[in-house]
């Protein structure tokens, strides 16, 4: 409304607040055997909420965000943790967080403020006036992954390595901080179990999936080569920032969606798959069946080798085991295991 918007995708405001008040107002739950209604704030866990926070926040850091960006400052939020830049005496900065924190009862704001803070993962130093990044590691966390003796897929261990060698790189900006990471990773992994030769390989591997950062795990010669190839990496958009950057493009076509979605459509029907020539297996992991997938692709080609099937490509999968959260945790069923339910 304030921006002279009456709709979103067709669908007028006013109708959103409507639908959007029973959200908020009629939220229930039990408690030493009795119904609740909660009367404050959303429910914790539900989308809505998340999103009508991030929207009440958005009016209420406005005000704070634009007077950071006149004065050429870093101001940057995470749902309820806040970090920013500021050149001004200690007093005034107090004062500014004091004013800030009677914009709005519910909204109360703890400081920490000091020329080094965390902000989520991320450790931040003022050195000299020029702020370096670390990975953020604390005090009372051990160092603990899943195990290498742990009944999962093989794949989730690679992918373990890869995410922290990742982070390191994307977190550390000079190369003295990335190589105390570095060890800090292998450290860590070896107290997991990890066999040595393991992690080497990994590492390796990873640097043949990112081309441009072959010497990121490799040792540096210059400061410079680091800072280059680090740009290099976080310069490239993650999967989350595609998914985003996609959804903004849909809501941004308006009356050009239809068009835009007969024209994948036609792109879909008319262009190969690559699954069409493809037989997918999936099972549930377990250290027992270690030759599971050599044995089925024995069989396959013993007995399709004669015929034209054998011309179809045979993938098999594993999948990880439903942990505890998963087992015990009651979900809503989906539209599939409710018509299933119906039937039977």
């Amino acid at each position: 409304m304030e921006h002279g918007y009456r709709k979103v995708k067709d669908v007028p405001i006013d109708a959103i607040r409507k639908l959007a008040r029973p959200v908020i107002t009629e939220n229930v739950f039990t408690y030493a055997k009795k119904f609740c209604r909660q009367v404050i704030c959303g429910a914790i866990g539900s989308a809505f909420t998340l999103t009508l926070a991030n929207i009440f926040m958005w009016k209420w850091e406005k005000k704070f965000a634009q007077r950071q960006a006149s004065s050429n400052e870093i101001y940057g939020r995470y749902i309820d943790d806040v970090f920013f830049t500021s050149n001004k005496a200690l007093d005034k900065v107090n004062e500014m967080l004091d004013t800030a924190n009677n914009w709005h009862p519910n909204i109360k704001l703890a400081r920490n403020i000091g020329c080094d803070v965390s902000f989520l993962d991320v450790h931040i130093e003022n050195k000299n006036g020029t702020l370096t990044t670390s990975v953020h590691h604390k005090e009372a966390a051990e160092p603990y992954v899943v195990p290498f003796t742990s009944d999962h897929p093989k794949h989730v261990f690679g992918n373990i390595i890869h995410t922290a060698l990742l982070r390191a790189v994307r977190y550390s900006s000079t190369l003295s901080v990335f190589e105390h990471e570095q060890r800090f990773i292998k450290l860590m992994l070896l107290y997991n179990g990890y066999p040595p030769r393991f992690i080497h390989a990994q590492f390796k591997k990873f640097v043949h999936q990112n081309e441009a950062d072959q010497s990121v795990v490799n040792t540096y010669r210059s400061e410079q080569d680091f800072v280059k190839k680090r740009r290099e990496l976080l310069n490239r958009p993650t999967i989350q920032e595609i998914a985003i950057q996609s959804s903004i493009s849909k809501a941004s076509c308006g009356s050009n969606e239809e068009s835009m979605s007969e024209s994948m459509v036609q792109f879909h029907k008319t262009g190969p798959s690559k699954w069409n020539s493809n037989v997918i297996i999936h099972y549930s992991y377990e250290s027992r069946l270690s030759n599971y997938k050599m044995d089925v692709h024995q069989l396959w080609n013993e007995h399709f080798r004669q015929t034209p099937v054998i011309n179809t490509r045979l993938i098999i999968g594993a999948k990880n085991n439903p942990n505890l959260i998963k087992r015990l945790l009651r979900r809503r069923a989906n539209n599939q295991q409710r018509a299933q339910n119906e039937k039977s």
